[in-house]
């Protein structure tokens, strides 16, 4: 058996993001079929993807024990996974693509004997290493999305196959529909709609009192039934909205497991929650889903991956904020109110149209042309930014594909802005490396961090001066200390070769936008030249 292997110790969310990869790898995997790593309590949900041929568990605080351990970095020391071994043996996987992306699953991954690695990966040699442009772009985001025009489910695909296609919906297990019937049915007759309350960090709780006007809203306007979902520390949050809803409410916090809260869902007509776990697994099986963006939460970022799905974010400068920044005034929780809440819900019921509230923006989930997640309807200002750069990492990664690359709602002002910054960014940039490689000449016996400090240290400078051109200043930095080109070359070499990357890139760039200027121009142009012929026929008609 020769399958592929995909690495992925995580999360309920991170699981469910990762089935559309699992069914892209399951198209070029051939006989030998698709296996995933995941925690124990996580394996069925794992199994719910129909382009798994076998999930295997582990015990995952025994790992990270056992992986946090430097000195037992050995086969000895990792004995308390033969287990694991010897099922991957089994496999005898041709390819590992890791979709954690932690140190913890690098390492893992350092010690599977197969010819093709994807993602991150721990090289015993030579240190952790990035296998893939889209691995690059990913780890780049670790430091700043504000330019990010990418949904990161599709990023994980291209990091896992590239090749794309339709993705399969969950399977929900039998048992999990027999139980969710079982406690729905009291809403028979009756929408019913699916609402969690928690997140995976404070600030992206929407608050108890906002969640009460909704539901509150929801009743009274749809007669819904509604039923709440979460975990165990949202249970008194949940009990205290459910004891107030005069019957309409079920609460089932900290009562199901993944695949009973599948089954749940599944069984709802709706679901609305925060940024979560249960929305993406929402999105998932394909439901109407309402998706709120508070704090750090950006929908670019984790917009529910399904066609239709709409996202409410706060209608603010600091929106999204900085997860190394603690704030101390979310406004963003007062921004959004209950009534905007519930009358989207209702819009995803197709009751009415997608209505505009004041404080909020709105947008529509939907794929491209390329069958990338995309979003329009509602544009903050600085969605042309991540427009834009959706459209220029496209190019970087594959130039010949330009006849896609558009950013239709980036002005032709914008456009010129941004070209204006390319020449002295770039000449910047030059004379940065050309400092480092004099200080690498100059002290030979400076460890692999001290070469790279006057980079590390102009790197925030040139960041705080050009801002809109964060993603090819933190790709570069990428190109430097990691990465396919970086294995086996010195520290002087990896600053050259990402230097010649880097100057490649920017003449894609340039021509790239040369060309889209010329296409706004000549657009004005007409737009501007068909504005003075209607208002002459106006007149004519007038006279």
């Amino acid at each position: 058996m020769s399958g592929v292997l995909v690495i992925s110790l995580a999360r309920i969310g991170d699981i469910v993001q990762n089935f559309p990869a699992f069914s892209d790898l399951q198209r070029s995997a051939g006989d030998g079929g698709v296996y995933a790593i995941v925690q124990n309590d996580l394996q069925e949900l794992a199994k719910m993807s129909p382009a798994l041929d076998g999930v295997i568990g582990f015990d995952g605080n025994a790992l990270l024990d056992t992986l946090r351990d430097r000195n037992g970095m050995s086969l000895d020391g990792l004995s308390c996974l033969k287990d694991i071994f010897e099922q991957i043996d089994q496999i005898k996987p041709d390819k590992v693509v890791n979709l954690t992306h932690t140190s913890f699953s690098s390492r893992f991954c350092s010690f599977v004997d197969t010819r093709q690695l994807f993602g991150r990966v721990d090289d015993r040699e030579s240190g952790s290493c990035l296998h893939g442009f889209w691995s690059r772009y990913f780890f780049t985001l670790l430091e700043s999305r504000s330019c990010n025009g990418f949904n990161l489910v599709d990023v994980q695909r291209d990091i896992a196959a590239g090749e794309r296609g339709n993705f399969h919906k969950p399977n929900v297990p039998e048992q999990a529909v027999r139980y969710a019937r079982n406690k729905l049915h009291i809403f028979d007759g009756r929408a019913k709609i699916a609402i969690a309350v928690g997140a995976n960090h404070p600030l992206r709780h929407w608050s108890s009192g906002n969640w009460k006007g909704t539901i509150e809203l929801l009743i009274s306007k749809l007669g819904a039934g509604i039923v709440l979902l979460g975990t165990d520390s949202e249970a008194e949050i949940s009990s205290e909205i459910a004891r107030n809803s005069g019957g309409n409410c079920l609460n089932l916090c900290g009562q199901t497991d993944p695949v009973q809260l599948a089954g749940v869902i599944d069984e709802c007509d709706i679901f609305v929650g925060n940024d979560s776990g249960s929305l993406h697994l929402a999105a998932s099986l394909g439901k109407p889903c309402v998706g709120i963006y508070l704090a750090m939460a950006s929908a670019w970022d984790t917009a529910p991956y399904s066609d239709g799905a709409i996202t409410i974010e706060p209608d603010l400068p600091c929106h999204p904020c900085s997860e190394s920044i603690l704030c101390t005034d979310p406004k963003c929780h007062r921004s959004i109110t209950p009534t905007a809440v519930a009358e989207t819900c209702m819009n995803a019921l197709n009751i009415s149209r997608l209505d505009h509230h004041d404080g909020c923006i709105k947008k529509i989930a939907y794929f491209d042309a390329r069958g990338k997640l995309n979003l329009k309807g509602e544009y903050k200002s600085d969605d042309s930014q991540r427009l834009l750069w959706r459209s220029l990492i496209e190019l970087i990664f594959n130039p010949e594909s330009t006849d896609l690359l558009t950013a239709p709602r980036v002005s032709a002002k914008f456009y010129d802005e941004f070209y204006a910054v390319i020449e002295p960014v770039k000449n910047e940039l030059i004379e940065l490396s050309k400092q480092t490689m004099n200080n690498l000449e100059n002290d030979q016996h400076a460890n692999s961090d001290q070469q790279m400090d006057s980079i590390a240290i102009q790197m925030p400078v040139l960041l705080s001066k050009y801002p809109q051109m964060r993603p090819i200043l933190d790709l570069y930095m990428m190109d430097c200390l990691s990465g396919d080109t970086a294995k086996g070359l010195s520290q002087p070499e990896r600053i050259l070769a990402a230097m010649d990357t880097l100057l490649h890139r920017f003449h894609l760039i340039e021509q790239h936008l040369g060309n889209l200027m010329k296409t706004k121009s000549i657009s004005q142009i007409n737009h501007t030249l068909n504005a003075h012929v209607e208002r002459a026929v106006q007149m004519s008609e007038v006279s």
